[in-house]
């Protein structure tokens, strides 16, 4: 089989064979992509005094289920392309026809099933995690780019940010123009501008600036995404479609509305608790087993210690003005 070429850059589309397997550079982008992301979230597990084992755990299973769910995403979209089981193997479409959204499902479902098992936060997890997501995603746009896929409509010939795509990669319809809107480079930009965001939003001082919450950090970036995507998706010639409506901008406001309610109730959830009278900590103490964490009425307790050294000094006028301070303390709790 003649190896396929990349006409803007002549890349093989097919970096070596392994006898009668051919690994694609998709394939191997990807994967590159999702060990640096690994490695980026180990750092910030460090960062926020968890344990960064917890990290190379989850990784496989999130990285199959991504892939699984990336295939899945795609069939939904595109149900026609589906040929029974053995099509869910992306090796079979040289990790072509891969969901973004679908991997996202697929990889929190896997990561879900890990910290059940390992009585671990899925939210804090989610959290650490979404840097280096974002990064993946970024980096494996660059497989868009020797594939010739995921570009958007036509433009201009004298227009700079534009790409020549070879005649047998074109969509139907746009098969007399040569240059096209490279929107995967927009969302490879936008993937890595989110990167650097959710990566800020997870340094301990950031946390408490804003107040952030377990899980907050994650719907952030899912948030970031979509509206990106959103607007990118606008311009792509290769999307599936529901009708008049392009299937990806669907999933992108289901996103965004189940973003912004989860961030809502979370919060809300914290008002809550502190009407009730308790403490707000800011974060959830179930990530790393065997965390607990514990609050004090500093207010009692000075009142009490005000008690005990009045009462050992005076008499009956000193012990009632010990009582006064400890309703006074009460009273401000």
């Amino acid at each position: 089989m003649g190896k396929e070429r990349s006409h803007l850059l002549a890349i093989d589309k097919v970096a070596f064979t392994i006898g009668s397997i051919e690994v694609r550079w998709y394939g191997i982008i990807i994967a590159t992509g999702a060990l640096l992301a690994v490695l980026l979230s180990t750092r910030i597990a460090r960062v926020k005094g968890e344990n960064p084992n917890h990290i190379w755990e989850v990784f496989p299973g999130a990285l199959i289920g991504g892939i699984l769910g990336a295939r899945i995403g795609f069939f939904v979209a595109e149900p026609g392309a589906f040929k029974g089981l053995a099509s869910l193997n992306p090796l079979n479409g040289g990790f072509q026809g891969l969901s973004i959204q679908g991997a996202m499902v697929g990889g929190i479902l896997a990561t879900l099933i890990y910290c059940r098992l390992a009585k671990i936060g899925l939210l804090r997890l989610m959290d650490i995690a979404a840097p280096g997501i974002a990064m993946a995603q970024g980096i494996g746009r660059l497989g868009n780019f020797i594939n010739q896929e995921a570009y958007g409509t036509p433009c201009a010939q004298d227009e700079p940010l534009c790409i020549t795509i070879d005649p047998i990669n074109r969509r139907p319809g746009y098969q007399q123009y040569d240059r096209f809107h490279p929107t995967f480079a927009y969302e490879m930009i936008l993937n890595f501008i989110n990167a650097g965001i959710v990566y800020w939003l997870n340094l301990p001082r950031q946390q408490q600036r804003f107040a952030l919450r377990d899980g907050d950090v994650f719907w952030v970036y899912a948030i970031i995404y979509s509206i990106g995507r959103f607007i990118i998706e606008g311009i792509r010639v290769d999307s599936a479609m529901a009708g008049d409506a392009k299937v990806p901008q669907l999933f992108a406001i289901v996103t965004i509305v189940v973003a912004f309610g989860f961030i809502a109730f979370n919060h809300r959830t914290r008002r809550t608790k502190q009407l009730a009278g308790a403490t707000p900590t800011g974060r959830s103490a179930t990530f790393t087993s065997g965390r607990h964490l514990t609050t004090q009425n500093s207010a009692a307790s000075r009142g009490e210690q005000a008690t005990k050294k009045i009462s050992g000094v005076g008499g009956e006028t000193d012990v009632a003005d010990a009582k006064a301070i400890n309703t006074a303390s009460d009273e401000t709790t």
